[in-house]
């Protein structure tokens, strides 16, 4: 993700003979036979502005808008950290129900692919699975359109990883029944699943699933195990979209 200088000094001649008595091959110094390139012309791509540079990092996980856009979002180097890896704590965090973030919801079935290329979980985002946008990318007003005219997005899942989804797969119409990515208790840390499990239904239907699973997170459980499995993440995301309130986690970007 040179070339070597004609006038080699005496550093790098001690360097050379210690390489040739260990039995390695040193490439030949090579000088170059052209005059220097010219100087790249100027960019005219437009410098970003100086409030933008000027941003500074939030110290921990963003709670207000960033930038002035007409989509609230997050800081964008705060958002290139985070998408570098999956942070199903900071997910839930930030599907808070009185956190700003705009919630948009799945318009088809689609694959679940991070274009700006930090870390995925693989598989298909479903028909009304509900994301937050962490970067909105305009439509072209003039000239050429690629993709949609309402440009694109990055977004984050319950899972905590991000995906990149065209404008015309999503939409910010509630449906009846917004669907959510599959979160792994195993994923989240200790401090959130104690802050989780203060929640009554939260907490009975954990010990349910432990006794039955007998602590198996992997491979074959019984029936019950499954469902208790699913039925736990189900009380977990209706309790965070109710309102409850989640301590910021101690793992983030």
């Amino acid at each position: 993700m040179s070339f070597m200088r004609s006038s080699i000094s005496a550093p790098v001649l001690l360097a050379f003979g210690m390489l040739i008595g260990c039995g390695g091959e040193a490439p030949a110094p090579t000088t170059p036979s052209a005059p220097a390139a010219e100087p790249e012309p100027a960019s005219t791509e437009e410098a970003p502005s100086a409030a933008a540079a000027a941003e500074p990092e939030p110290t921990g996980i963003p709670t207000q808008c960033s930038g002035k856009g007409s989509v609230c979002v997050p800081p964008a180097k705060w958002v290139q950290k985070l998408c570098a890896d999956v942070h199903a704590d900071v997910a839930l965090f930030m599907f808070q129900s009185d956190m700003p973030w705009q919630h948009m919801y799945l318009t088809r079935e689609t694959d679940a692919v991070n274009a700006s290329g930090g870390a995925s979980v693989g598989g298909k985002l479903a028909f009304d699975e509900e994301v937050l946008v962490l970067v909105h990318r305009g439509g072209d007003s003039g000239g050429i359109q690629v993709g949609s005219a309402s440009g694109s997005y990055d977004a984050l899942r319950w899972n905590g990883s991000c995906v990149s989804l065209d404008g015309e797969e999503v939409t910010n119409t509630v449906p009846p029944k917004p669907k959510y990515s599959r979160i792994e208790w195993r994923w989240l840390g200790d401090d959130v699943q104690e802050a989780l499990r203060q929640n009554d239904e939260i907490n009975k239907t954990y010990i349910a699933r432990k006794a039955e699973c007998k602590g198996v997170t992997m491979g074959e459980v019984s029936k019950k195990c499954e469902v208790l499995d699913d039925k736990l993440i189900e009380v977990v995301v209706k309790s965070v979209r109710g309102g409850s309130k989640i301590p910021e986690p101690k793992a983030k970007p």
